[in-house]
């Protein structure tokens, strides 16, 4: 006859096992999202942005939490049970559908080190680089980023995702980080001594008149610094910093 503590510690074992079983390639998403839909649909995301280092997946989490929370209000106080049915099912629908995609990114293709993974990958560090500078530019000076460091043509992965600074670099940096010809780069710096610092995206395009697939690559790449000499005179109050988010929040205001 087998003992009870035996039979406990057997089964404890075997829960366990199921847990790490889930938990290896991701299927414990769509234990969240299955059967509560909307009302946990945050956790996903929020954790593949942890674990792919995807800041803007974090706006995603908020508006999944938010989109919880009213589902939530929604089931318990609609007045026709048709409403709530219609709620529930597209709660279930799109945050399972979202976890699907998720989990390929955070388990499969990051452990494969696919193409396509890289290629999102890097775009989101450029993205990350970014928005350190437009709301934390003391911060983004402190860490040094980008081109305080010295940076050569020889690089294969760089941290920011290959982001170069329009308003420092040399053309053949720019030309070898933002693949356009050399031609292109130069009409880039001497635009640049025409204007002595761009404070916009929009001001290289214009002035350097860029147009097709080269205005396309210095906008993927290109990097607008804030004037690094007067780092002191960078605001930090309360208005500045919120005037800074919104900026940036209605520029970039893309989430899937």
């Amino acid at each position: 006859m087998v003992a009870k503590g035996t039979r406990v510690k057997k089964r404890s074992v075997e829960f366990w096992d199921v847990v790490r079983y889930l938990s290896q390639d991701g299927r414990w998403y769509f234990l969240v999202t299955i059967p509560f839909g909307w009302l946990l649909g945050a956790i996903p995301v929020f954790h593949a942005a942890r674990v792919l280092g995807w800041r803007r997946l974090r706006r995603e989490g908020a508006a999944f939490a938010a989109a919880g929370v009213a589902g939530f209000f929604a089931v318990v106080f609609a007045p026709v049970g048709e409403l709530r049915w219609s709620v529930i099912l597209l709660g279930l629908a799109v945050s399972t559908g979202r976890a699907a995609r998720l989990r390929d990114l955070a388990y499969t293709q990051r452990r494969l080190g696919t193409e396509e993974f890289k290629h999102r990958n890097k775009w989101e560090q450029r993205y990350n680089v970014r928005k350190l500078v437009a709301l934390k530019p003391q911060t983004a000076h402190q860490m040094h980023v980008e081109q305080l460091e010295p940076r050569h043509n020889t690089m294969t992965d760089p941290p920011d995702g290959g982001l170069v600074d329009l308003n420092k670099a040399s053309a053949e940096l720019i030309a070898h980080w933002c693949d356009v010809s050399l031609v292109t780069a130069n009409s880039i710096v001497e635009a640049r001594k025409q204007v002595g610092i761009f404070a916009s995206m929009q001001e290289v395009v214009t002035w350097a008149d860029l147009r097709g697939f080269d205005e396309v690559h210095v906008r993927e790449h290109g990097l607008i610094y804030p004037d690094h000499p007067n780092v002191e005179k960078w605001r930090t109050d309360w208005r500045s910093r919120l005037r800074r988010w919104l900026r940036w929040h209605l520029r970039h205001h893309r989430i899937g």
